[in-house]
């Protein structure tokens, strides 16, 4: 799949010497984990230098029809694009998770101080990975590798540190929630997160998010910037996790409510790769329609859509229905995806 996106060369991360294990350094790779999460990335040969080379994409291996899919949609690797269709609320898709921020920065722009944001995010992922952003003294985030800052209300950012690898599928939701959290006199913030039946990964309740330092023993020039839930539900900005389709969608009409939909919430056939059999995890179709039928609901509410169909998680010869059914569940059953 083609990206609009050009990786140029970045400057690495310094690291306290990290030993290369002999057979491809699993155990290395391991160490790195918890802070690369889904980036890409190389290490030097005498361990001193982290190269954080954009978002990983291995996992499109785990589909190999996602590319030729992706193309007759005319769907590529980069920021969303328009549904084509006439919707009563903006409908945008993009094939990566990460750039649903790039399209909720969009979405977001020009919304005055103080208003109440509310995202209804379907996923079968928390999407709450740290980031690669540093975190400074001020409170402004800087991504590392560009050695600039980023500024998660500005799309032309997101270009940037999606390219660099500082924000990848797996924290992008992190980022959106630090940046609407910083605003001058930002308004509360609530995540409505639908989790598809059978996930019991995902910790169900609510609770507090707030915005975390984080530290590493071997990148010891940078604290980086995270989320964390925390306690029950003090506190401005809240996360609600469940299963339970109607708490998702019981949502006011104040401030502004933006719909998030990856399309593995519906079916996560391959998980990344994942060593389970396929289908790693399919929801009933009945519970598929009332998902739809709450979404239809709802649609007046929306101030803005954006849809991820999830190349090696949700399989791609089940994109073009499941496109067609949200279309039609937001009154625009003819449209289709360009």
């Amino acid at each position: 799949m083609p990206s609009p996106i050009s990786h140029v060369t970045s400057a690495p991360l310094r690291c306290q010497p990290l030993p290369r294990d002999t057979c491809g350094f699993p155990g290395t790779h391991r160490a790195l984990l918890p802070a690369v999460t889904n980036s890409a990335h190389r290490l030097s040969s005498d361990g001193r230098s982290l190269w954080i080379d954009g978002q990983d994409v291995s996992h499109h291996a785990a589909d190999p029809r996602a590319a030729n899919v992706a193309a007759s949609l005319g769907l590529i690797d980069g920021p969303a694009q328009s549904s084509g269709g006439d919707v009563s609320s903006p409908l945008l898709i993009c094939l990566e998770d990460s750039w649903s921020g790039h399209a909720l920065a969009w979405m977001l722009r020009g919304t005055p101080p103080g208003t109440p944001v509310t995202l209804l995010h379907l996923d079968d992922h928390l999407d709450l990975g740290p980031t690669l952003l540093a975190w400074t003294p001020s409170g402004a985030l800087v991504d590392p590798m560009r050695r600039c800052l980023f500024d998660a209300a500005d799309p032309k950012d997101w270009i940037g540190a999606i390219g660099s690898g500082a924000v990848n599928i797996g924290n992008w939701l992190t980022a959106v929630l630090l940046g609407l959290m910083a605003r001058p006199g930002a308004g509360p913030v609530e995540v409505h997160h639908l989790v598809p039946p059978g996930n019991g990964h995902i910790p169900l309740g609510q609770s507090a998010i707030l915005p975390v330092p984080l530290g590493y023993s071997f990148l010891p020039d940078h604290t980086f910037a995270g989320v964390e839930r925390q306690g029950a539900d003090a506190g401005l900005h809240r996360y609600l996790a469940t299963q339970d389709v109607d708490a998702v969608f019981s949502t006011q009409s104040e401030g502004i409510v933006i719909l998030h939909i990856d399309l593995d919430v519906f079916a996560n056939d391959f998980n990344g790769g994942s060593t389970a059999c396929p289908p790693y995890r399919l929801s009933s179709a009945a519970w598929q329609s009332t998902v739809l039928s709450a979404i239809g609901r709802v649609r007046g509410l929306l101030s803005g859509i954006v849809v991820a169909t999830s190349p090696g998680f949700c399989a791609a010869w089940r994109w073009r229905g499941l496109l067609a059914s949200i279309q039609s569940a937001l009154g625009d059953p003819v449209s289709r995806a360009r």
